[in-house]
């Protein structure tokens, strides 16, 4: 089915999501998307070569024309004037969004690298809070963990999990008994008495903390554990902080699952900070997944001069499609 240029309410969302108000709405009116429509209607009735556009795809995308390498076909739209003067003539602010509407998905995508840092992280915030979640979780667990402790402190975070998914930590061969004797040496002395007695059933009230400590050296891991599982909350809650402290690589024996209730919890605006962790050409991968309108309007905040070039050194049809129209600036 065919789909219509992007509605004035559409495009003007999409830019209050981005925060562009900046960018004169007027700039988007229906003018505009006549002017896409306009185009459309005379490729449809055979005005240009049929064989330069497509369909629209299985998401509604509207393919445009395909502006490289067609100078003759420029020349008999434009009376032999340069990509430059036409496109100064038909004026580049006021029908940059149309310029956009003409193109090919496949190039819309292509041009995403032309947006920095910045402008991609803004691009984000055109995801839903659910797509945000999914892309996140498609990340690796390691850049996940990253994510999470880039916003939540460490021991707030292992807070956010009941003991036995903690365990999950403990039980990891990663850790080993010394590291967990480390771990215990932040108890106080009465939890270290307790812990040995239930791990002994011996009296240990006129053991001092250097005495239980070496005890626990002396004990393998499985019997260390036993003795943890009935370690009340609070306690065993500060033994995974310091360990995990020491040693932040044991946080990913956490279930996947487990990280992502976190994560799903996070407000949106939360979400789309935790993106600026990753490296540019990951914002673009993810970027370019945007739906067709959305990527529409992540693209205008191409800056001009860039977009210029774009236009007169690889589209040069795109100009003459609408200087041939007499499309005027707005």
């Amino acid at each position: 089915m065919k789909v219509d240029a992007i509605s004035n309410d559409t495009a003007y969302y999409f830019l209050r999501q981005l925060g562009l108000e900046r960018f004169n709405v007027k700039n988007l009116n229906a003018g505009h998307c006549a002017k896409a429509r306009s185009w459309e209607s005379k490729k449809a009735k055979g005005a240009w070569s049929m064989s330069r556009y497509a369909e629209p795809d299985e998401n509604g995308e509207v393919e445009g024309v395909d502006g490289q390498n067609n100078n003759v076909a420029y020349l008999s739209r434009s009376n032999g004037n340069s990509p430059t003067e036409q496109l100064k003539k038909i004026g580049l602010s006021a029908n940059k969004f149309t310029f956009l509407r003409m193109m090919r998905g496949s190039t819309l995508r292509a041009l995403v690298p032309y947006l920095n840092k910045e402008q991609l992280l803004l691009a984000m915030r055109l995801f839903p809070k659910m797509l945000l979640v999914r892309l996140i979780g498609s990340l690796p667990k390691d850049m996940l963990l990253k994510m999470i402790l880039h916003t939540i402190p460490l021991k707030k975070f292992l807070a956010l999990f009941k003991a036995k998914v903690l365990f999950s930590i403990v039980a990891n061969k990663r850790l080993n008994v010394r590291e967990m004797v480390n771990g215990l040496e932040h108890l106080p002395r009465e939890e270290l008495q307790r812990l040995m007695t239930n791990i002994t059933g011996s009296d240990t009230t006129q053991l001092n903390k250097p005495e239980l400590l070496g005890m626990f050296r002396e004990l393998d891991k499985l019997q260390l554990m036993n003795g943890l599982r009935k370690m009340g909350q609070e306690h065993f809650l500060e033994f995974v902080y310091q360990v995990t402290k020491k040693d932040p690589q044991l946080l990913m024996a956490l279930p996947r699952g487990e990280l992502m209730k976190v994560v799903n919890s996070m407000p949106k605006p939360t979400l789309v900070e935790l993106f600026n962790l990753l490296p540019k050409s990951q914002l673009e991968q993810f970027v370019s997944m945007l739906p067709y309108k959305a990527l529409l309007v992540a693209l205008y905040q191409i800056d001009n001069k860039t977009m210029e070039s774009l236009l007169v050194n690889q589209f040069p049809d795109l100009i003459a499609a609408l200087a041939g129209d007499g499309l005027e600036a707005a």
